[in-house]
């Protein structure tokens, strides 16, 4: 069975994902870090390289991954059907 999950860029995000979230199926065992391999699919050749390592499909720099609104501290925590994922790249500087 699979879940679905709604994948959202913010900010500078949707210069690379568009301004329209993206609905993605999902195994319903799946956690956070096994949205990373995917967001390497779908937009990898896209992202800048300040922003995205393909190689370790892993972000750079001052991303912040939310899970429904709040932060996600633990890559393994559990999905669920329905979960909303916001990435937003942190402003940084002073």
């Amino acid at each position: 069975m699979t879940m679905k999950i709604l994948l959202e860029g913010t900010g500078p995000f949707k210069e690379y994902l568009g301004d329209n979230a993206v609905e993605v199926e999902m195994p319903n065992s799946a956690i956070v870090a096994d949205l990373y391999p995917l967001i390497d699919e779908l937009w990898g050749s896209i992202l800048p390289a300040h922003i995205w390592n393909s190689a370790k499909q892993k972000f750079r720099g001052a991303v912040i991954v939310f899970l429904n609104g709040s932060i996600i501290q633990d890559l393994n925590q559990r999905l669920n059907d329905g979960d909303h994922i916001q990435l937003v790249k942190a402003l940084t500087g002073g």
